[in-house]
């Protein structure tokens, strides 16, 4: 025997079957989306949603995790050039690059 998972209102537990992506519960008017989880209640959805909350965050922890360390090596070029400026100024621009692509990932995370 098969155990099928259904979406369902997580107010009401009223069932999702053949209703559109996003909308109105008809039984108490709650605000559901399918697509982002919201008003949705389903063990199957719940742990797959926090696995892909988790590999967002995950990579926005990366992103910012590059640009530091960029910013790292740059630092320690510059302590060992003649030109002590350029290597610090090339690293700071491609810190910065990697320090939006965190941020924007960051302002996407939000369900």
């Amino acid at each position: 025997m098969t155990s099928q998972v259904y979406d369902t209102c997580t107010k009401c537990q009223y069932e999702f079957t053949g209703l559109p992506e996003r909308g109105k519960c008809p039984e108490c008017g709650n605000y559901y989306d399918k697509s982002t989880g919201k008003g949705v209640g389903s063990e199957y959805r719940s742990k797959a949603q926090k696995f892909d909350r988790f590999m967002v965050r995950l990579r926005t922890i990366f992103l910012a995790s590059i640009a530091v360390i960029i910013l790292l090596i740059g630092m320690i070029i510059s302590m060992n050039s003649d030109a002590a400026g350029i290597p610090i100024f090339v690293s700071g621009l491609i810190a910065f690059v990697f320090i939006l692509a965190a941020i924007l990932s960051y302002l996407n995370e939000k369900p």
